[in-house]
């Protein structure tokens, strides 16, 4: 018992333990503006959404994200890139920025999109990433955004959440939900573009 006392007492002062519990922090999420061009960024593509939703959010969410950005005149490359799967390969990753020209992507996480007709309106809450040519994570956020069915805007207040309780998106739902639905996303997407874009021209 003594000798194994003694063991332990050994590891303690020679700091294997320290060295052993020592773990690397996660990147904080950031809610800071980004300097693109000091980061080296001169264009960023936009890959298709991970839709947790199964609505079919992917796409459109991703138009919104590209559309915002470029309203926001954050340079944006032209073409939406499908995603391959839920995970993004760091060797797709380098592959795709090498064949677009491009030094960063932005993508997102759709956790509820939904027309919810009782309210007449719909609704959108994502996160988005500016991801490295690596697959490194240099931003995220979290907000949301909602419209009614007839199409004006009505912004939700950020870092808002809804559960995704209301009609699910079918073929045929009422007029005009998936506009409405295309315009939330946009107004989500709005408060991403709001941390990247530069200064408009004079």
């Amino acid at each position: 018992m003594k000798s194994g006392c003694a063991i332990l007492v050994a590891i303690l002062a020679t700091g294997c333990v320290q060295q052993v519990v020592r773990r690397e922090p996660r990147p904080p999420v950031s809610r800071e503006h980004v300097d693109l061009q000091a980061a080296g960024i001169r264009t960023i593509a936009v890959i298709e959404a991970l839709d947790r939703t199964d609505q079919g959010a992917g796409l459109p969410v991703a138009k919104a994200l590209r559309q915002s950005l470029e309203a926001g005149w954050v340079p944006v490359h032209t073409e939406i890139v499908r995603r391959p799967g839920a995970n993004l390969a760091r060797s797709w990753l380098v592959a795709l920025a090498r064949r677009l020209g491009v030094e960063a992507f932005v993508t997102g996480t759709v956790s509820a999109y939904a027309a919810q007709e009782a309210q007449e309106r719909a609704f959108v809450v994502m996160t988005a990433l500016l991801l490295d040519q690596e697959g490194r994570i240099l931003w995220s956020r979290r907000a949301s955004g909602a419209a009614p069915l007839a199409g004006q805007q009505m912004p939700l207040s950020n870092e808002g959440y809804l559960g995704n309780n209301g009609t699910s998106i079918k073929p045929g739902i009422a007029d005009g939900s998936h506009d409405a639905l295309f315009i939330a996303a946009s107004i989500a997407a709005k408060e991403f573009v709001h941390d990247l874009a530069p200064a408009p021209p004079p």
